[in-house]
């Protein structure tokens, strides 16, 4: 038996192991848990040729993986192990391709070390005759941690794939199309009507988060012509099942669901507008209200500030206008509490900001009125207009003769 080494260590000394609480991406719900690693992280994973890092979560073990230029990570049941050192030590993964050996620490569910892979000679003369002369070790460490095995290629060979080059195999091996995925999607393939799919094509849907539930799913909902680029395409917008059925709509098409994806609307979304008291919030509408920028604390915060009548439309308009809850608060904390959301409107429109009325006001003018400001902005009257007049003696003035020395050209 051949031994091969990626890294040696005659001494390893670990420092306590720090972790993120970062969470994995999630997927979607439909997405049966094939060997995908969610709920797995590793921050401090050193990605060094020869090393290896874990995370154990229940009764599995999610590892990963470095070697020359590439890391990967697996996750496997803890029962196909060797059992686990309580702290430092050694375990092993043993499968037909050949033996994984770990050595390193664990510390509260997680671990780190070095490991070594030995292939197995009779499984390499297997291979030799089945046609793949000289796999190479990182080819057959792929292998052990996919477990190819030989009852993997009788699979194969009874769904029609009784020959595969070397370059099928790795892709299949690299992207851990285990046998039970595998199983799944050729079980799919029969049950509803896809014939032999090209191994290309389902390393794509795996890669893609379209499994074999996910377009079951699909399916069993009733749309029955699913092609599998469009469960592809699915699936990369993050359009479940439970997306399409959280929108209460019948008849829903997949393009549908689509185009609400891609503009960020979700089930969650029209109902919490349901929830504050809009009814008849259509798909088509929530599309509408998200694209002009109308979250649902935007228009909350509207709510708090006592304007409970504010429509989904005036939510829309003010969200054009560039009007936010933070800018009619400061209109009401200097004094104008009964201001109207048009009014608001009006006053962006016409860059009146509370500064702006502030400023008049501390010259002398507190009862000016949000008309009157308007009308001031408009005719280029500002606060430090009026201070360079009153620099010249024009004191006492009114705030409307300001405005006529300011037309007359002053």
């Amino acid at each position: 038996m051949k031994r091969i080494f990626f890294r040696l260590a005659s001494v390893i000394m670990f420092t306590a192991l720090t972790w993120s609480n970062s969470y994995a991406q999630e997927r979607s719900k439909e997405t049966e848990n094939d060997g995908d690693d969610d709920g797995f992280y590793m921050g401090n994973f050193q990605n060094k040729e020869g090393y290896w890092g874990a995370v154990i979560k229940k009764d599995k073990i999610h590892l990963q993986l470095a070697g020359h230029h590439w890391s990967m990570g697996r996750s496997f049941l803890l029962s196909e192990f060797s059992p686990l050192p309580a702290e430092k030590g050694t375990f092993s993964l043993k499968r037909e391709a050949g033996t994984i050996v770990f050595t390193g620490i664990f510390s509260n569910n997680r671990g780190q070390g070095t490991y070594t892979f030995n292939d197995d000679e009779t499984f390499k003369s297997f291979l030799a005759q089945q046609g793949y002369d000289n796999p190479g070790n990182e080819l057959l460490l792929q292998m052990c941690l996919t477990d190819i095995n030989r009852a993997y290629f009788d699979l194969l060979k009874s769904n029609g794939y009784s020959s595969i080059g070397m370059e099928q195999l790795k892709e299949l091996a690299s992207h851990d199309m285990n046998r039970k995925v595998m199983e799944d999607y050729f079980q799919l393939f029969k049950t509803e009507g896809y014939g032999k799919v090209a191994l290309s094509k389902i390393v794509e849907m795996r890669d893609h988060g379209a499994n074999a539930s996910f377009v079951s799913s699909f399916r069993k909902a009733g749309y029955k012509d699913l092609p599998l680029d469009k469960a592809i395409e699915l699936a990369d917008h993050g359009v479940s099942m439970d997306f399409i059925a959280g929108f209460g709509v019948k008849d829903l098409s997949l393009d549908q669901a689509l185009t609400l994806a891609d503009h960020g609307v979700h089930p969650e979304y029209i109902k919490s507008l349901v929830d504050m008291g809009y009814k008849d919030i259509s798909p088509e509408k929530a599309t509408e209200l998200v694209d002009h920028g109308v979250s649902i604390d935007y228009i909350k915060e509207f709510r708090q500030m006592g304007y409970k009548d504010i429509s989904p439309d005036m939510a829309r308009e003010l969200a054009d206008h560039g009007v936010h809850p933070a800018f009619v608060k400061e209109f009401k904390d200097i004094g104008f509490t009964d201001m109207s959301l048009n009014k608001a409107r009006d006053l962006l429109d016409h860059g009146v900001n509370p500064g702006f009325v502030k400023e008049i006001k501390a010259l002398g003018f507190p009862d000016i009125s949000l008309d009157r400001a308007i009308e001031l902005r408009n005719h280029g009257v500002s606060a430090d207009f009026i201070k360079r007049m009153q620099k010249k003696g024009m004191n006492n003035l009114s705030l409307e003769e300001y405005q006529r020395l300011r037309d007359a050209g002053m």
